[in-house]
């Protein structure tokens, strides 16, 4: 009976190690995601760290440190070639960033209006199925600005693409051997670029529900004791000040009321009168805002929906180049904020593009 008693309180007390151990390696993690990305990357080099390499069609664990690289194994999913290199020891790393050869990816130099930068993520999604022969749901990319040119007001840039299903082979394949990767990289000329995964989010998702779950249950544990520990405040001074303390809050409350009354009353006036006198002053007539956008547009492009609504202008039609209206829209005196409301398809019959763009009325710069 004795030793079945410490049996049990062992492995009772390695579990609330091992979930206070999750807690504090959530704790951590989340300080790290504090710390800004060229000091990570820096201290990163200088802790050393694990690349997976694809190379050939086999996996390559390598051990690197700053331009240091030690070959640990190779993985070519067989039981016995796995690791054929040099053998794993005991509480070695197992968090590892994917390093894809730079013939696994594409790379490409495409041009948008200066204007697209401001939504850039939003512009190169919309525009991604023009730019590149991939669909977007099946890849993954990362967009570089390489320059802006003022004179013809293009914004240059470098669009890296990897393939999803490439990445989840490489991330299956680790996790038969108990490697967890954690970025992804492409190796390049001028260094590596690096690209956020869809795949690898799912998995980081998984994980950290997982660990949430675990804190959570550690701090509702806390909660229970100290709502314990307040149970021990003496209840007999608590009722002697109850009667007083409820005639105090009551005749508070209800002068608060009545002086909250009065100023919510005030404040409604105050606001009705600015909001007419905003409206007046800030109000472009529509016969304005008609003959501006018939001055701005091409002679090739034309109109087959117009709606204003509230402070917004939103257009659709046929244009030779939909993307380029947004940089004439964004200059006008009476607009500001131009930006696609749908992706531009090309309609054949007509040899145009089909747009939808939103505006602010007003310069809002």
């Amino acid at each position: 009976m004795s030793v079945r008693a410490d049996i049990d309180l062992g492995s009772t007390l390695r579990r609330v190690g091992d979930a206070l151990h999750a807690v504090l390696h959530w704790w951590l993690g989340e300080l790290a995601a504090c710390v800004p990305a060229g000091l990570k990357e820096g201290l990163s080099a200088l802790r050393g760290r694990r690349l997976l390499i694809v190379e050939d069609g086999a996996l390559y664990l390598s051990d690197a440190q700053g331009r240091r690289r030690e070959l640990l194994g190779r993985i070519d999913g067989s039981p016995g070639g796995a690791f054929a290199v040099g053998r794993r020891k005991k509480g070695e790393m197992r968090t590892v960033t994917i390093r894809l050869p730079e013939d696994r990816a594409l790379r490409s130099i495409v041009s948008l209006p200066v204007v697209a930068e401001r939504n850039l993520a939003q512009v190169v999604g919309f525009e991604f199925e023009r730019l590149t022969p991939f669909k977007r749901e099946d890849v993954d990319y990362h967009v570089r600005v390489l320059g802006r040119d003022r004179n013809t007001r293009q914004l240059r840039l470098e669009l890296t693409v990897i393939s999803r299903a490439l990445v989840r082979d490489v991330v299956r394949a680790a996790g038969r051997w108990d490697l967890h990767p954690a970025a992804v990289e492409v190796a390049g000329p001028d260094g590596v670029t690096r690209v956020l995964s869809a795949v690898l989010r799912t998995e980081e998702q998984s994980g950290a529900r997982r660990t949430r779950r675990i804190a959570l249950a550690v701090l509702s544990g806390m909660a229970v004791l100290l709502v314990m520990a307040a149970l021990v405040i003496p209840l007999i001074q608590a009722d002697r000040e109850i009667h007083v303390l409820t005639t105090r809050v009551a005749e508070a409350r209800r002068q608060a009321e009545d002086s909250a009354r009065l100023q919510k009353a005030i404040e409604a006036a105050i606001l009705d009168s600015q909001i007419l006198i905003e409206r007046k002053r800030g109000t472009v007539p529509v016969v304005v805002m008609l003959d501006e956008m018939s001055r701005l547009l091409p002679d090739d492009t034309w109109l087959t929906e117009l709606v204003i609504a509230g402070n917004e202008l939103r257009v659709a039609g046929y244009a030779s180049s939909a993307t380029s209206l947004l940089g004439l829209l964004d200059q006008a005196e009476n607009f500001s904020n131009a930006a696609l409301r749908s992706p531009v398809t090309q309609d054949t019959r007509l040899n145009r593009e089909r747009f939808s763009i939103a505006v602010q009325i007003g310069n809002h710069r």
